[in-house]
């Protein structure tokens, strides 16, 4: 979560967000279907929305007057907002996302409106789907053949290499969107999804427990605090699972199963404390080893027990939020203090507006 500039450093502009006169306005730009650059347009009602565990994870919507740079037949074209910070003469500018837009004319009465649905890059993935059987052979470097798939679809990816080989033979049938493909080869090897950065770039990296992270960002309830009322808390560990395991089926390749069993003394809802056990197992179509699908079922076992301790809260609006930030919050007032792995936000782009966060509790496995 680096906002830093040439010539701005990442602490110096982030002191300067959080001081209470800050000055902020948003831009938009327009570019065409090949991504050349056309224009900027005023967007009322601009909203951002994201969702690390949807396909597609970033999306946008707004409204603008009809005119010549933007109308009805602008669906695909692309649109880029701008969170800009005003320091001292300067303008400094964040991008928050690339979308590609689908334009309508929003009712009857307003027919100088067009209402702006846009979606970040990974809808081209998804909407991309195979016209012939797609064929990966045991042997295959699995990073080769997402970059295939998803090279088929953009120019820019950020997915390091890796030496891991399929054991063995996989194929989709026609029809099968590409983003499904990508993202079952990245799981098998233990990747994060395929996601789009604020500069439309697709990521994806090797999966790190929450507990291993360092912290991208500190929120806290101090005399700069930019968290705003309305902070929320849910628990709902009831019928949260202490044993997960999972295992394949592939009959082209050996039997594999591996087992995550909660015994911590210090979790309430652990099989120690509870007395019983409560057990989610699935089967595993594709994973490359033994030691993927032990690190596969232990990330299982953290997401669903991170899923039921949630923390809600909302701030002033703040560049640089992506894909699943490891955020430290120190709420002194609700008692709340320690690491969250965000997986939602919303962003309300006018001045003054809101954002609102959505974490998950780190847990200590």
């Amino acid at each position: 979560m680096d906002i830093s500039t040439e010539k701005y450093t990442n602490d110096f502009l982030m002191e300067k967000l959080l001081e209470e006169n800050r000055t902020i306005k948003y831009e938009y730009m327009v570019a065409d279907r090949k991504d050349v650059p056309i224009g900027h347009i005023a967007v009322a009602d601009g909203k951002i929305s994201y969702d690390s565990k949807a396909e597609v994870m970033r999306t946008f919507s707004g409204t603008v007057e009809k005119s010549d740079l933007m109308n009805i037949g602008c669906t695909d074209y692309r649109i880029i907002p701008y969170m800009c910070l005003t320091v001292g003469t300067d303008v400094v500018k964040w991008p928050l996302g690339k979308f590609i837009i689908n334009t309508s004319l929003r009712g009857m009465s307003f027919r100088n409106i067009i209402s702006i649905n846009g979606y970040d890059l990974a809808k081209i993935a998804v909407d991309d789907k195979t016209t012939s059987r797609f064929y990966v052979p045991a042997g295959g470097v699995y990073t080769s053949y997402i970059a295939q798939i998803l090279g088929e679809c953009y120019d820019l990816l950020d997915i390091p290499t890796s030496v891991i080989t399929k054991s063995c033979d996989q194929e989709w049938g026609i029809g099968t969107s590409k983003i499904k493909i990508a993202n079952t080869l990245l799981g098998a090897i233990n990747y994060t999804p395929i996601h789009f950065d604020e500069s439309g770039i697709g990521i994806s990296r090797k999966y790190e427990f929450p507990q291993l992270r360092n912290i991208e960002r500190i929120y806290m309830t101090n005399k700069k605090s930019i968290i705003l009322d309305g902070v929320s808390v849910e628990s709902d560990a009831f019928n949260i699972p202490n044993k997960f395991v999972r295992y394949t089926e592939n009959a082209d390749s050996a039997y594999m199963i591996a087992t995550y069993v909660n015994n911590d003394e210090n979790d309430p809802y652990s099989v120690i404390n509870r007395g019983r056990v409560i057990v989610d197992s699935a089967a595993v179509d594709d994973i490359a080893s033994h030691e993927d699908l032990q690190n596969y079922v232990k990330m299982v076992a953290v997401n669903s027990m991170q899923s039921s301790r949630t923390l809600t809260f909302k701030t002033l609006n703040m560049p640089g939020h992506g894909y699943q930030n490891c955020l430290f919050i120190n709420c002194e007032q609700y008692d709340i203090k320690g690491h969250f792995i965000e997986t939602a936000w919303e962003m309300d782009l006018r001045p003054g507006g809101e954002m609102t966060h959505k974490c998950e509790r780190v847990m200590v496995l």
